[in-house]
C-alpha cells in the first residue's frame, strides 16, 4: 500500500543505523558523549549486496578542523 505521508529522512537514517548495529554490520564506541560508528567486515559485504559502495561512507573532517588541529601541534 503507497503511503501519501512524507516521512522524516532523518528518522529512517536513524532507524537504519540502529539495525545495522543489530546486524553486525557497525560497531559503535562512545567517547565523551559521543557515539562514533565503524564499519565492520561484515557491513563491507552486506552494503555492497544493496550496491552501496562502503568507500564513501568515511569521515573526513572538513579541511578547516584539520588546519586548526595541525596548528595546534606545532606543523
Amino acid at each position: 500500500m503507497e503511503q501519501e505521508k512524507p516521512v522524516n529522512p532523518f528518522a529512517v537514517g536513524g532507524a537504519f543505523i540502529e539495525r545495522l548495529v543489530q546486524i553486525g554490520w557497525l560497531s559503535v564506541k562512545k567517547e565523551g558523549g559521543k557515539k562514533f560508528y565503524y564499519l565492520t567486515d561484515k557491513g563491507v559485504e552486506g552494503l555492497r549486496s544493496f550496491g552501496i559502495d562502503s568507500s564513501n561512507l568515511y569521515y573526513h573532517p572538513p579541511k578547516k578542523i584539520i588546519e586548526k588541529r595541525l596548528k595546534e601541534i606545532g606543523h
